[in-house]
């Protein structure tokens, strides 16, 4: 359950810890606001820094520097010192939650930056911009805008922030359920670092991986990682990671039901929250010693950490949205376990609160599920089969967002071999110049060569054909995409039917409610506009098929252009009766019609007829 929500948790304490204000710096900064000639350009930059270290602690105070620091750049009409001024306001409106006001001042930021043509200030707003949607929940936008802010990191040569960007995107695409493509973002970094000989980033790539790893509930895989990278962070002392593989240890070893080294990190994690990083949060790790102890029967225990974890929610405003959800649905199950159902009842209920607010749908899932088992213990079935029917809803929703990923998905596998290549390439800008000389001059020549022999017919062409490569590529997998999205649909509908069916044949005064929710069911409102879809997809991708299908069988129906559609796909029948919500047999039945009416001999194939049209 906390899983998800976890990783992002431990994103905002890293955020949190890096940015508590060092007592140092500080003094330094103060000094330099406080000598008598200073120029302004050294002044803008002070109060700015100033801002930033203050943005937690004293955010008031923050804003009141950083303003300084603009005022003294619009005077002068320093374009940079005003843009990293409203980049300094974005940081302290986002360290405060206020994401919507941090993204209009990063966006003032790149404005400017634009208007300088400062490339590499850009590409750090960029950053920011993508970051804060990653805490708005907006996933693809942070995805499709990180894009945008590598490309100029790698314009600029800049393969620290390029490797830190392959990281971020990694986060994105771990919330979105993409774990194959997270784990080429994680890699992807981990090269670069291994060619900076950074091993901090390779150590926090080696946390990502376990990371990922543990959402896949391959956990004794994970341990490893997470062993190695706590080790790495222990000999450079960086608490906050240490803190956090602790925290990542204890559910490893939570859900392998080994206990005893569970408690043991989860407590070690407690004594960091205690002595070092007193304004972050332990209410995570108590609501997990609570769920142990209830394993371990302990029951007494299980609601101590349980008490003390929801004060430590309520007491900090700085947790982040998901999490409260979790830890108010941890305690709604505990008290379903305990049969205190109305205890239960309104945890759920103050859990549905923020998944409201903030259209955490999978949060709002779990609390639905809380609600109808809690309605079952009280033997309230009207109720509970209108909170499964809500679950039935969210489902199919969830499902058709997650598709959305799907395209993402499938051009990062078709261009991951191109980011392999900008990689190598960025690896070889580090070499010596007369090694690019060298290559420089091979190239030159090689070019000359080229052109001697009708080099640029050879490259029209071959521009020609890439592109019509491409858009046949491009069209293959929306086409793609469409089809897995209506096939995993059609799944999932006929699963849930499946299931409501069988609570209907055990239900006998609820019958009618039942039959309510599997004519719902049956119905799918927007089954023609996806065929529309699909149809536009097809077309564009085999030229005038549905207008020769037509020329030649003119009284061929619209159901039967869809099968046409789908064997020409050169699907299978079982695939087909899921596509065409019908069972096997029909799809048998109407092969045989589709033949007559094509007037094919009993030898003659439907599926080599139809391919070769």
């Amino acid at each position: 359950m906390f899983l998800k929500t976890f990783m992002f948790f431990c994103f905002s304490i890293i955020c949190v810890v890096a940015n508590t204000q060092n007592t140092k710096i500080v003094d330094s900064l103060l000094q330099v606001i406080h000598r008598k000639s200073v120029a302004d350009t050294t002044l803008v930059k002070a109060f700015n820094d100033l801002g930033v270290q203050y943005a937690i602690s004293k955010p008031v105070l923050a804003r009141d520097y950083i303003m300084k620091a603009l005022a003294i750049s619009e005077q002068n009409d320093n374009l940079r010192g005003i843009a990293s001024s409203y980049n300094c306001l974005g940081k302290v409106y986002f360290y405060q939650d206020e994401y919507d006001t941090a993204l209009k001042y990063f966006e003032k930021a790149l404005q400017i930056y634009k208007k300088s043509n400062h490339i590499w200030g850009q590409a750090s707003a960029l950053h920011q911009i993508a970051t804060t949607h990653i805490y708005l929940g907006n996933y693809l936008k942070s995805i499709a805008i990180f894009e945008k802010s590598g490309a100029l990191f790698l314009k600029k040569n800049d393969s620290l922030s390029y490797a830190k960007t392959f990281q971020n995107m990694g986060v994105a695409y771990k919330e979105l359920g993409q774990l194959s493509v997270a784990t080429k973002k994680y890699l992807a970094s981990i090269k670069i670092y291994q060619h900076l000989n950074i091993t901090t980033g390779i150590t926090h790539s080696n946390y990502q991986l376990g990371d990922i790893l543990s959402i896949k509930k391959e956990y004794r895989k994970a341990l490893p990682y997470f062993n190695s990278s706590l080790s790495g962070f222990q000999e450079i002392g960086n608490l906050k990671f240490i803190l956090i593989n602790r925290q990542h240890l204890g559910w490893c070893y939570k859900e392998l039901k080994d206990y005893d080294n569970a408690i043991k990190h989860y407590e070690k994690a407690l004594e960091i929250y205690k002595n070092k990083y007193p304004i972050s949060n332990s209410s995570f790790v108590l609501s997990m010693l609570s769920e142990i102890y209830y394993e371990l029967n302990q029951l007494d225990k299980a609601t101590y950490y349980q008490k003390k974890a929801l004060q430590e929610l309520n007491s900090n405003k700085k947790i982040h949205k998901p999490t409260k959800a979790d830890i108010y649905i941890s305690t709604g199950t505990l008290f379903l376990k305990q049969k205190k159902t109305d205890s239960a009842v309104f945890y759920a209920q103050k859990a549905l609160e923020y998944t409201h607010k903030n259209g955490f749908l999978r949060k709002k899932m779990e609390a639905y599920h809380l609600l109808a088992l809690a309605a079952e213990e009280k033997n309230n079935n009207t109720v509970a089969l209108q909170y499964f029917k809500k679950l039935a809803i969210l489902k199919d929703s969830i499902q058709e967002l997650e598709n959305k990923t799907l395209v993402y998905e499938l051009s990062a596998q078709y261009e991951f071999n191109d980011k392999d290549l900008k990689i190598k390439q960025f690896e070889k800008s580090t070499k010596t110049k007369q090694k690019q000389i060298g290559a420089l001059m091979i190239l030159g020549l090689f070019c000359v060569v080229f052109l001697l022999v009708g080099g640029k017919i050879l490259i029209e062409k071959n521009k020609q054909k890439r592109k019509l490569e491409d858009m046949v590529k491009r069209k293959n997998k929306e086409l793609t995409a469409n089809t897995l999205h209506l096939q995993k649909k059609n799944n999932i509908l006929q699963d849930v039917k499946e299931k409501v069916t069988n609570l209907r044949n055990t239900q006998g005064e609820n019958v009618y409610q039942y039959r309510t929710v599997l004519q719902a069911i049956n119905f799918d409102e927007k089954e023609d506009q996806n065929w529309k879809l699909f149809r536009e997809l097809f077309e564009e991708t085999y030229d005038d098929f549905y207008k020769k299908i037509n020329d030649r069988f003119p009284s061929i129906t619209s159901k039967e252009l869809r099968l046409i559609c789908l064997l020409r796909l050169n699907l299978s029948s079982k695939e087909i009766s899921t596509f065409l919500n019908i069972s096997p047999e029909g799809v048998k039945k109407a092969r045989y019609r589709l033949r007559k009416k094509m007037n094919l001999a009993t030898k003659e194939s439907l599926e080599d007829y139809i391919m070769n049209i």
